[in-house]
């Protein structure tokens, strides 16, 4: 028998809070997949990047730049596979929910590392491209965007459901 849950859309939906679990999980994972699909690409290219021949032209502190980089995708990598390593190690434990929760966490630090790196990506080849300042100032407005993108616009729609209710 169902309890009645109800949905984030004010439905309600027919599921046991196992079969919610389960939909959770399915939909964090398929959220991860998404997530690593371009980590992944990112951090395989950044790893050639030292092997390239422009690579000894750059100055110490755009070393320090790119190492950076490189340790945030790398971070996030680990951050964002941590769930099905932790799947793995309780299978057939009856953790589900602490599953759920650790893939949540999971995917909001992995996300946020990846939005750490992409600033910083995009801030390093704006230097070695047009300058400091301008490396500078893109990152800032990446950084910007990100921020407004993906915390203050959902935290608002957040707020303003629950005024709702």
């Amino acid at each position: 028998m169902s309890d009645g849950v109800r949905d984030p859309d004010d439905s309600t939906r027919d599921e046991l809070p196992g079969e919610r679990l389960d939909r959770n999980w399915n939909e964090l994972l398929q959220e991860m997949r998404v997530i690593q699909t371009g980590i992944q690409i990112l951090f395989g290219f950044l790893l050639t990047v030292p092997f390239q021949p422009r690579f000894v032209q750059l100055t110490q502190s755009e070393r320090v730049m790119f190492v950076i980089l490189l340790a945030l995708v790398a971070l996030s990598t680990v951050i964002n596979l941590a769930p099905i390593l932790a799947h793995r190690l309780v299978f057939q434990q009856r953790r589900k929910a602490w599953l759920v929760a650790l893939a949540n966490r999971s995917a909001i630090i992995a996300i946020a590392l990846l939005g750490l790196a992409l600033v910083a990506g995009l801030g390093l080849v704006i230097n070695l491209t047009f300058g400091e300042v301008p490396g500078y100032w893109a990152a800032g407005l990446l950084a910007v965007v990100i921020l407004l993108a993906w915390l203050v616009a959902p935290l608002r729609m957040r707020r303003h459901r629950a005024e709702e209710r």
